[in-house]
């Protein structure tokens, strides 16, 4: 089995809430809008969904669209349209759906939950709910290849128990950080959270570049990989909680990979990888997004990166494959992501290690000693997708 370590299967419709119109006008601002421009495409967005409720399908055929890779400016925009088409699918169920019809059904996904808050907000989230329950209801529907990482944001109130409350009842198998949208990962609660993962065994997976959802370009700061441990100082999050284990979303950024020198501590990636030799089978990090590995003037030298790190025996069990569809798409779709890594020649003879065997110890999967996150997952599709015991050892055996 292979395992795509970062995807997401929400909806605009589940996620859209003014912290969302907040930090989607500034990006669109960054890309070079005016913020009177950014916000009528945001409030268009808002009155679409309001009125219309979303697509039913995604329309075009996939086969109709330009290359992703084309420097044609309609190219282009039929790709970013194609995105966009998707984001506003009326459920979650048909982005779930267009993402899985693209690949073999030996590919199982990590899709990642989004809480997009920016302050602090009390009382009950019906947009969080659904997104929420939508969220499961993948899991039940594609048994086996759901494998869900719960959103923790400690700006929503009573975040501890939900949390728990889902990892270990609601099928979810990890947790995901998002610290740019703004909050500090020593907030009051966020201890109790990892103490939890590293007890139960729950991996968690940040975002760790640049870019992304960020309140503001200073809360980046919060992703740094400094904070989880470095060899001579001893009080980063990893050294506290010894048990745990994290995926650096993005590897620390795409652009690094084009630098001389890819295991330079002087950039967030460089600096991941001193954290994997400090903390062996406990840091990974994930090529999501990493469009520069596709691009013509690009690739070479991102590919190179790559290998370099694939070769050295201290890093090379803790690469993970994931793409980061749905937003991928805004480039080129799932199945392009995956022949553009698949067929490069710099590490195709590694590319199952990324997304078959290094996934496996990343989530826990062992048939003979799985982790307590995976019994959990097992228990809740017993419960619901009506497996039989019989069902998630056959499943373990053949993850």
């Amino acid at each position: 089995m292979r395992f795509n370590c970062h995807c997401h299967v929400f909806n605009l419709q589940s996620i859209f809430n003014p912290s969302t119109a907040y930090i989607l006008a500034k990006r669109l601002e960054d890309a070079g809008l005016t913020s009177d421009f950014a916000a009528q495409i945001v409030h268009r967005l808002e009155r679409f969904m309001k009125t219309q409720g979303g697509f039913d399908s995604v329309g075009s055929d996939p086969g109709d669209f330009s290359s992703a890779w084309t420097n044609t400016l309609l190219g282009k925009a039929k790709v970013f349209w194609e995105a966009l088409h998707v984001a506003m699918l009326k459920d979650m169920d048909k982005v779930t759906d267009d993402m899985m019809n693209q690949l073999h059904k030996d590919v199982a996904f990590v899709p990642l939950m989004m809480d997009i808050l920016v302050a602090h907000q009390t009382g009950r989230d019906p947009l969080f709910e659904s997104q929420l329950e939508g969220t499961k209801r993948q899991i039940i529907r594609h048994p086996g290849r759901i494998l869900p990482f719960y959103a923790v944001n400690p700006f929503r109130e009573g975040f501890v128990e939900k949390a728990k409350d889902n990892l270990l009842r609601g099928g979810f198998v990890g947790v995901k950080l998002y610290p740019s949208l703004g909050y500090d990962l020593s907030a009051p609660g966020m201890t109790e959270i990892l103490s939890f993962c590293a007890e139960h065994g729950y991996p968690l997976l940040m975002h760790c570049n640049r870019g992304g959802f960020k309140q503001d370009d200073s809360a980046t700061r919060n992703c740094d990989p400094a904070l989880w441990g470095l060899v001579d100082v001893g009080d980063g999050f990893l050294d506290t909680h010894p048990d745990l284990k994290i995926c650096f979303g993005h590897f620390g950024g795409a652009e690094n990979f084009l630098t001389p020198d890819v295991f330079d501590p002087n950039h967030w990636t460089g600096l991941i990888l001193q954290l994997m030799k400090a903390y062996p089978d406990r840091v990974f990090a994930d090529v999501s997004y990493h469009d520069t590995a596709l691009s013509p003037s690009t690739g070479t030298a991102y590919f190179a990166s790559l290998a370099a790190i694939l070769a050295d025996p201290d890093c090379r069990s803790q690469v993970l494959w994931g793409t980061d569809t749905w937003l991928l798409r805004m480039n080129c779709q799932e199945v392009d992501y995956w022949s553009g890594f698949m067929f490069s020649a710099a590490i195709q003879d590694n590319f199952s290690l990324m997304c078959s065997h290094n996934p496996r110890v990343f989530l826990g999967i062992d048939p003979n000693e799985p982790g307590e996150n995976i019994v959990n997952h097992l228990a809740f599709l017993q419960a619901h997708a009506h497996w039989s015991q019989e069902d998630a050892a056959s499943w373990l055996n053949q993850a």
